[in-house]
């Protein structure tokens, strides 16, 4: 009866444990990984969104070869694995972009050099805000929007 007492406690010591530690769990920014580039690489158009909080969240945009204006072409919006950053995900982007698609990398909130907390709504948020701006872009052509991620 004592050892199911301790294991009680355990379980419920760790219980709590989990609790308190799960935005850590969910969205790990401490894992190490690699370091965020100062600036995007050429030919990576900067973009940012501002969230309701005010906080600043980095996207990377590469236009696709030969769009413009009048001649839009597909897109990609491309989000990328937790404990990654848009740095870590460029050479997947140029897959897409290397077969004409123009690619939009947004970061997460909290993650790189973006500013904020993340969670669900925050990302779900500054996501919309994301897609709001591809969208609105005359290279971009919504017939040919995809989601990756």
């Amino acid at each position: 009866m004592i050892w199911l007492g301790i294991l009680g406690g355990l379980y419920a010591a760790w219980c709590v444990l989990v609790y308190a530690m799960q935005d850590r769990l969910l969205f790990p920014r401490w894992v190490p990984g690699h370091p965020a580039m100062e600036s995007p690489p050429a030919g990576v158009e900067r973009v940012w969104v501002t969230g309701e909080d005010g906080s600043r969240v980095e996207g990377w945009f590469l236009p696709a070869p030969g769009t413009a204006p009048g001649r839009p072409g597909p897109a990609v919006i491309f989000a990328h694995g937790n404990a990654e950053l848009i740095d870590d995900n460029l050479g997947l982007a140029e897959q897409y972009h290397a077969l004409g698609f123009s690619v939009l990398l947004p970061e997460y909130r909290g993650y790189g050099r973006s500013q904020g907390t993340p969670s669900q709504t925050t990302i779900t948020a500054d996501f919309e805000m994301f897609h709001a701006w591809v969208v609105a872009r005359p290279e971009v052509d919504l017939a040919g929007l995809v989601y990756h991620g």
